[in-house]
């Protein structure tokens, strides 16, 4: 409980940059998500807190909601339909920040870019995984990573 405590108070006075908090997200969060691998200290220490929950689904949002996630798993693995999802949406620093904060990364562990995408619409697969990032006119930048039993086969 005390850590839960002072990772938040940590976070709350070290505001991070959009690119290292959308990194951390993406190598801490969604990655180790969808591989099946759930670490509930990565998103305190990232300042998450759940807001709400549905059939397969869970939301969560920071203290001052800049940031919003959504974990959703549909299927069984019996059956070989298992899809894992994991959204981020970044309600702040845009699509050029978050890209800036989730490219290297991405390249560095594998995957590749479609180079068919536009700039303002980038995808990287491998492993079963899809990475996408995409903002309409307006609104939220959302970084959507994906896994399905399907396509890791």
């Amino acid at each position: 409980m005390f850590v839960s405590i002072l990772a938040g108070l940590l976070v709350a006075t070290a505001p991070q940059s959009t690119e290292s908090f959308a990194r951390s997200v993406l190598e801490d969060v969604c990655l180790p998500y969808v591989a099946g691998e759930a670490d509930a200290g990565a998103m305190d220490f990232l300042g998450f807190a759940q807001t709400g929950e549905g059939e397969g689904e869970r939301q969560f949002a920071t203290g001052d909601e800049a940031w919003l996630l959504r974990l959703a798993e549909s299927g069984t693995a019996e059956d070989g339909d298992l899809t894992r999802l994991c959204v981020l949406q970044a309600r702040r620093g845009g699509l050029e920040a978050v890209r800036a904060g989730v490219a290297g990364p991405l390249e560095a562990a594998g995957y590749v870019r479609d180079p068919e995408t536009p700039a303002d619409r980038p995808i990287w697969s491998g492993r079963g995984v899809t990475v996408s990032l995409r903002q309409n006119a307006g609104r939220a930048t959302l970084m959507r990573v994906s896994w399905s039993a399907f396509d890791a086969e």
